[in-house]
């Protein structure tokens, strides 16, 4: 009898010794050489005021971008090297509760007003990624043409208001880009890491700004699936992080905008059989305030929510 008890205690002490190991995570960052997929995302943010205390919607603006990625082999080992070419954009804002801009260049003719066309820019032209094993982009390539063919649109066009293209460039430059594609791959634990919580430092663009913004994340490995892993991350955007305190001055009115604070999450669903993401989910909100405040509040939130999806 004790020779039994004895032998099922030493069981249990062993299962509850290699449950650690068991747990550790074995996901990790990767992509197959020679894939294709096809993506689409759908970018959403709306801006609001401050009225008595109260936010009240200012303007929404609604993007839908489809997209084909292409795994190459970099040139660089322990790379990955990613081809992405837009195929579709579709765009509308609102102001007021009416209708601003609508443009699809699925069904743009040469009439169509200028920032409509310029968005036919960014079609079929390809855009190379290089990614390294840390899940950062270390290099655009592409991009940069992209927008100069923007402005070089714009400039043709008479009467076009001079703001339009720093406009563009912010929301559809590298590093719009690169926020797209950094949002899951740098979701994933670093090599050292094996627990199913992790930190990452990164680095996130604000087009409101023109400001590339630091803050840390906060990852949980939530299902560590054999065939498909998901992994919800947040973390805060503050002022004190920053070298130095992110502000703008607004070209029209002359004030000074300042960021109080941000804060980011989201999640990652990763097909790990087929080393390609499923889908990601992210919710990024800035709230601004106008500077020449002794004490300055927040008056102003724009929320923006990404949604990339394999399709």
């Amino acid at each position: 009898m004790f020779k039994r008890v004895y032998l099922a205690f030493l069981l249990l002490a062993l299962t509850i010794s290699l449950l650690p190991a068991c747990a550790k995570p074995t996901v990790r960052l990767s992509f197959e050489q020679g894939s294709s997929d096809k993506y689409r995302v759908t970018i959403d943010t709306t801006g609001a005021m401050r009225v008595r205390n109260r936010y009240q919607t200012a303007f929404e603006t609604h993007q839908i971008l489809d997209l084909e990625q292409q795994v190459l082999t970099s040139p660089t080992p322990g790379q990955y090297q990613l081809r992405v070419t837009f195929t579709r954009v579709q765009m509308g804002s609102e102001v007021g509760g009416r209708q601003a801009i609508r443009a699809d260049t699925g069904h743009i003719t040469d009439s169509a007003p200028v920032y409509e066309r310029a968005l036919t820019a960014l079609l079929n032209k390809p855009i190379i990624l290089d990614i390294g094993p840390d899940g950062l982009v270390k290099k655009v390539t592409g991009m940069d043409a992209i927008v100069a063919s923007i402005k070089l649109m714009l400039a043709r066009t008479p009467g076009t208001p001079t703001e339009y293209s720093a406009m563009l460039a912010n929301y559809y430059g590298e590093d719009f880009i690169r926020n797209l594609f950094e949002s899951f791959t740098t979701s994933f634990p670093p090599a050292s890491v094996q627990a199913t919580t992790w930190r990452r430092n990164r680095v996130l663009f604000d087009p409101n700004l023109g400001r590339r913004l630091k803050f840390t994340q906060n990852c949980r490995l939530t299902n560590p699936g054999e065939k498909i892993a998901e992994i919800d991350f947040d973390g805060s955007i503050l002022p004190g992080a920053q070298d130095a305190q992110p502000e703008t001055r607004l070209p029209q009115s002359g004030m000074t905008v300042i960021l109080m604070q941000g804060a980011v999450k989201g999640s990652v669903s990763f097909d790990l059989s087929a080393s390609r993401l499923e889908k990601l989910e992210q919710q990024v909100t800035y709230l601004y305030g106008f500077g020449g405040e002794a004490q300055p509040l927040p008056t102003q939130k724009i929320m923006q929510q990404i949604l990339m999806e394999r399709q």
